[in-house]
């Protein structure tokens, strides 16, 4: 018996070659209805063509890969499309599939591509990377990846290469106008069903675009009244039929059912309210409805409404309280993964009266079908190519699913690693996309649930922790694009939507390090123009004085968290004079006139915030007892360019002997008494606070904290590499149902709630395999 992924290239009645697959000699999956599908269209859209099924005309094995080839003759568009299929073995479990397409008689052409996993036999389930009991339909995760089990217990799946090269996003909505709340989804959105999930069989398509300004549009009813669910105990007044009253306390609300297909929605409605309204989409959860009777649209509820998925809405919080005068509301959202379950619209308000009123009218719910059409592009005689990845291995519950979903897409792009290292990698590709299908540079979030900004320091650290040289300077000149007459560098590219976020944070700090990483890594120029005067705003900025004392209004690191406005400024952190130490470094060597003794001011000012007796490198001057790995983040970045630290030993170990730790989890902020922080005394702006070992009260944030593991190591912390594989380890199996990359691990597992959904698939902690490089153990 054949072990591992084989391929069959078989023929068909008229001749025509196409691929199967079997795994330990069973088989899998089939292309007996066609290897792709395609539809092209000419430039003014004035000639579309479909071409289902395609299969190879030729058929040759070299070296173990398989070639299939043959040509579409597109009649009137007077062109001939040629297609290229080429299968490669990357291990027993993944084989690699590469398309080509090409043209040479028209300057342009705008295509579609899809091709489709088909189970042989019909499988048991199938899966997505966040269910993996998937019913079908658009499937829009945090993680692209879907496929189905086989009743061997082996799970097939499809994987696509990153957006930046396979020229995909994940983008489905934009930041809202100005004095809206949340986001709105687009109204032309690229790759809605990326992948998709039809009678168990599973299709990757690339380059479709849905206009949803376009097309039919229908009113949608809700279930009746009777069936609506109530929040905290609020009773409603009146039916659909005419306004509706929710009265109650402090959180009176309403869950209203409606059976909503993936797709693009409206809601509108008006109000009056005691207080703030907010909303949700939520998905509704397994056995939470089930129908009367065949035929019967009212719906029986037999358990209470639990916290629910929420699937649009994320951020539609404090909408404006209107006690007298009717207040409209309209917004568009999108769904995916409704599986044809029913979704539940939230709506309630807060507000300090007992016995609370709600009042809204004229709900309604708009469904937009929209109209597809191809936006990819292949120009004239220039080839465009699409890597996916098929694979196949013994798998079942959802952890499985998901770490193989990420092992074997790195393994297939070519990357090699211990299981921790290979899950940030492949997280890192799979939040890297293009910008929009009218623009393909590059866009790197940090998540879903940050999509679709691109935060500056978010794409520094995930970029320069991967060896790609195009991206990096793509996306080192997109930053560029983004600077002021006074040469600050912007902190957000949000796309569909200006930003006007550039102000004095390390953004423009971190860019000039970019250009000198770019420098000495790739052999890249910088721009010598926009370099001097990005520095010129960071020496206006920061040290105008040139005294080496870093004075800023902000935080100049990942917790930023405390603003210091006005004509204030704040010389108290050490994180701050440490990165304005490297910044001057950095300046001198892209050869800009920094003076020697300003730079070494700048480096005895960080020095100078080790404190004895404390023993520690004192976070901030105004909280002594705050404690952080981030602050030794510059120390790090000083090892990294120059090989050559900026701390003593001493001050290095003994911060990072004071830091809390709880399991094999730092805290990267955290009271040096080993506790978490109070809301009196945590060092945060007021209004921010988090429960026990949440977020900046605790939490364990990876970066950072191997960044500060390594600088250990190379100051001589004997038990440095122990605790970077021990966090390296935690990162994936803290969490058994949770093996990705985060954007902050909960060091208090007691508290409820304390794994955000929010923090799931991060792109930044890639970064790791370039400080696992600088410490020698990778």
């Amino acid at each position: 018996m054949q072990q591992g992924v084989s391929i069959s290239i078989l023929t068909d009645s008229k001749g025509l070659y196409y691929s199967d697959f079997h795994y330990d000699s069973v088989p899998i999956s089939t292309h007996v209805d066609g290897e792709i599908d395609l539809i092209i269209e000419n430039e003014d859209r004035s000639i579309r063509r479909e071409y289902t099924g395609w299969k190879a005309g030729k058929y040759k094995q070299v070296d173990g890969t398989h070639l299939l080839s043959g040509e579409i003759d597109c009649g009137i568009l007077c062109t001939k499309i040629f297609l290229e299929l080429k299968y490669d073995f990357v291990n027993d479990h993944v084989v690699r599939r590469t398309v080509r397409i090409f043209q040479s008689n028209i300057p342009l052409l705008f295509y579609q591509i899809s091709e489709t996993l088909s189970p042989v036999p019909d499988p048991v389930r199938c899966w997505s990377f966040d269910n993996p009991d998937h019913k079908g339909g658009w499937i829009h995760g945090t993680y692209p990846a879907a496929g189905f089990l086989t009743r061997e217990g082996t799970a097939v799946g499809l994987l696509t290469d990153a957006g930046h090269r396979n020229l995909w996003t994940q983008n489905v909505r934009r930041r809202p106008n100005p004095g809206m709340k949340g986001f709105t989804a687009l109204r032309e959105m690229s790759d809605a069903r990326l992948f998709s999930m039809e009678d168990g069989k599973i299709s990757l398509t690339f380059g479709c675009l849905s206009d949803f300004s376009r097309g039919e549009s229908a009113i949608l009813a809700p279930f009746p009244s009777s069936n609506w669910l109530m929040h905290n105990d609020s009773r409603l007044a009146e039916g659909i039929d005419g306004p509706f009253t929710i009265h109650g306390g402090p959180d009176c609300g309403v869950f209203i059912p409606y059976m909503l297909s993936d797709g693009y929605f409206t809601l509108s409605f008006s109000y009056q309210s005691d207080g703030p309204v907010s909303l949700r989409v939520l998905k509704e959860t397994p056995n939470l409805f089930q129908p009367q009777a065949a035929g019967d649209s009212s719906l029986h509820v037999f358990k209470e409404v639990p916290e629910s998925e929420v699937r649009a809405f994320h951020y539609q919080d404090e909408l404006p309280q209107s006690r007298e005068v009717w207040q409209p509301f309209e917004d568009s959202f999108f769904l995916s993964d409704t599986e044809k379950r029913i979704s539940l619209i939230k709506i309630w308000q807060t507000t300090d009266v007992e016995n609370g009123e709600l009042n809204i009218r004229d709900l309604k719910m708009t469904h937009h079908k929209g109209q597809e059409r191809p936006y990819h592009r292949l120009l004239m005689g220039q080839a465009e190519i699409k890597n996916t990845f098929l694979f196949a291995q013994p798998a079942e519950s959802i952890r499985e699913l998901r770490l193989a979903s990420q092992l074997l897409l790195a393994e297939g792009l070519g990357f090699s690693g211990s299981n921790a290292e290979k899950v940030l990698f492949a997280d890192m590709q799979m939040l890297t996309w293009i910008t929009s299908h009218q623009d393909f540079t590059p866009l790197n979030v940090p998540s879903i649930n940050y999509a679709p900004d691109m935060y500056n320091r978010d794409s520094f650290w995930s970029i320069c922790g991967v060896n790609d040289r195009d991206l990096s300077e793509k996306v080192f000149n997109r930053w560029g694009g983004t600077q002021k007459a006074e040469g600050c560098i912007g902190t957000i590219v949000t796309p569909f939507m200006g930003s006007n976020e550039a102000k004095g944070n390390e953004a423009t700090c971190e860019w000039l390090w970019w250009a000198l990483i770019n420098q000495k890594k790739y052999n890249i120029a910088p721009p010598m123009e926009k370099i001097s005067l990005a520095f010129d705003f960071c020496v206006h900025e920061f040290d105008s004085e040139h005294s080496g004392i870093c004075k800023s209004h902000y935080v100049l690191g990942q917790n930023d968290v405390t603003n210091y406005q006005g004509d204030r400024k704040t010389s108290d952190l050490s994180v701050n004079q440490g990165v304005w130490a490297v910044t001057l470094q950095v300046a001198r060597d892209l050869g800009l006139p920094v003076a020697n003794d300003q730079i070494e001011r700048a480096i005895a000012g960080y020095r100078a915030f080790y404190q004895e007796p404390l023993g520690y490198l004192v976070n901030d001057r105004l909280h002594p007892y705050a404690i952080s790995t981030g602050d030794l983040m510059p120390e790090f970045v000083s090892i990294w360019l120059w090989d050559r630290p900026m701390l003593s030993d001493t001050a290095v170990i003994g911060t990072l002997d004071h830091i809390p730790l709880t399991g094999d989890c730092a805290h990267f902020m955290g009271h040096v008494s080993n506790r978490y922080f109070t809301r009196e005394d945590i060092p945060c702006d007021p209004g921010f606070f988090w429960p026990n070992g949440i977020y900046y009260n605790g939490g364990s944030w990876m970066r950072e904290e191997i960044m500060a593991y390594v600088c250990g190591l190379k100051h001589g912390w004997l038990v440095a590499k122990d605790r970077i594989l021990k966090r390296l380890d935690a990162e994936i199996n803290l969490n058994e149902d949770e093996p990705f990359s985060h954007e902050f691990l909960p060091t208090d597992l007691t508290v409820p709630g304390c794994w955000w959904p929010s923090a799931r698939v991060f792109s930044w902690n890639a970064f790791v395999l370039t400080a696992l490089e600088v410490a020698g153990l990778r």
